[in-house]
């Protein structure tokens, strides 16, 4: 799609002023979509972290709601991941299911990461020489010399295409998740 194509798509810009778009309005444009695209990641996790607590809540009490969330509330997303895969192991003991969870398991892991890198970031707005730009920045010791240690900061231009993956990927693993824990915890009901 070419930036004409998404500028009159957005409702601030109509076909007609295309020509007459100065680059900061467009640079203006790209940076409230990655600012809602950060948005759209915060709730997409927050919705896949939901299904993740809710399915220990079914493991734990399947009658009481408040259980589950009493056990969940203080949980970090990866000690949630932890609680769910233990408790289908037990649950499942010796069949196929704990196994098939793993990847899917996996996947949710890896799109979180993506996303603490995008929260824990600061946010430049676009200038004339550069796009919209995440800065990270790191400070680590470690006590051996091979390995890297002190300040490190990353840098990276980011646009609404970037941000749009990234929510999807959030999406995706929430609904292949939601999809596989419905059909283990609620075998005789339809989708």
């Amino acid at each position: 799609m070419s930036d004409e194509d998404q500028i009159s798509q957005s409702p601030k810009f109509h076909r007609p002023l295309v020509g007459a778009v100065s680059s900061s309005s467009v640079k203006t444009w790209e940076w409230e979509r990655v600012v809602h695209g950060l948005g759209v990641i915060c709730i997409e996790f927050q919705i896949l972290e939901t299904v993740i607590k809710t399915a220990i809540g079914e493991l734990v009490a399947k009658d009481d709601p408040l259980v589950g969330s009493a056990i969940t509330a203080g949980l970090s997303f990866k000690t949630s991941i932890d609680v769910l895969y233990t408790l289908f192991e037990y649950q499942w003991e010796g069949s196929s299911r704990p196994k098939e969870l793993q990847p899917i398991l996996a996947r949710c892991i890896t799109a979180e990461s993506k996303r603490n890198q995008l929260i824990h970031s600061n946010w430049y707005e676009p200038t004339k020489s550069r796009g919209i730009t995440r800065v990270k920045f790191t400070a680590r010791f470690t006590a051996k010399a091979h390995n890297q240690r002190g300040l490190r900061v990353h840098h990276e231009t980011v646009t609404p295409a970037d941000m749009d993956k990234i929510a999807e990927e959030l999406r995706a693993c929430r609904k292949q998740l939601a999809s596989y824990l419905y059909g283990v915890l609620h075998p005789s009901e339809p989708p």
